[in-house]
């Protein structure tokens, strides 16, 4: 309710006052729902970022990824996401490389990220550089972890032999998902 989120805002800033991180990250996020305080927005989650709370880092290279509540900045984005180790950022970091055409550094984060959607686009990489048995590896594990579209290419891989032997059943297997 609006009592309820008002409560709470006003605790978060009680909370902010003794450099309360979590507190700076949770007002912000907040004020990023109700659209309002951009300058704000910036300064709490940089001053939690300063503390080394890693869901602010993570929330402003989202915010400069993205343009929101900032003008998009992609490299201040890759900054951000390179101080910050969890798979989401590795993921990012490997998404906004191959988005630079910086392929091969995009390669290894979305190793390192080592997630199903990960596996999926090394599987793509993999596939346009025409190396097919890499690429079934990558599309297998990403099938396997419920990414459609890994399913429908692992199904024709299957089904004419790429990067695999020819196999109907597991084709139909696949494509039946």
């Amino acid at each position: 309710s609006e009592e309820t989120l008002k409560k709470a805002v006003n605790c978060y800033k009680i909370c902010v006052e003794s450099k309360n991180a979590e507190a700076m990250y949770k007002l912000a996020v907040i004020y990023i729902g109700q659209k309002k305080n951009p300058e704000e927005i910036i300064n709490l989650l940089t001053q939690s970022k300063e503390l080394n709370y890693s869901k602010a880092i993570l929330k402003l290279a989202y915010l400069y990824q993205n343009g929101i509540v900032v003008e998009k900045d992609i490299d201040k984005a890759i900054e951000l996401f390179k101080q910050v180790d969890t798979q989401e950022a590795y993921y990012n970091l490997g998404t906004l490389y191959a988005y630079k055409e910086m392929h091969i550094d995009s390669k290894a984060f979305y190793i390192k990220a080592n997630t199903p959607q990960a596996h999926y686009r090394l599987g793509i990489k993999a596939a346009n550089n025409k190396n097919f048995s890499e690429a079934f590896l990558h599309f297998k594990t990403a099938a396997e972890n419920g990414i459609k579209e890994a399913q429908q290419i692992l199904a024709s891989y299957y089904k004419f032999g790429k990067g695999t032997e020819i196999n109907f059943q597991e084709a139909i297997k696949w494509f039946e998902k």
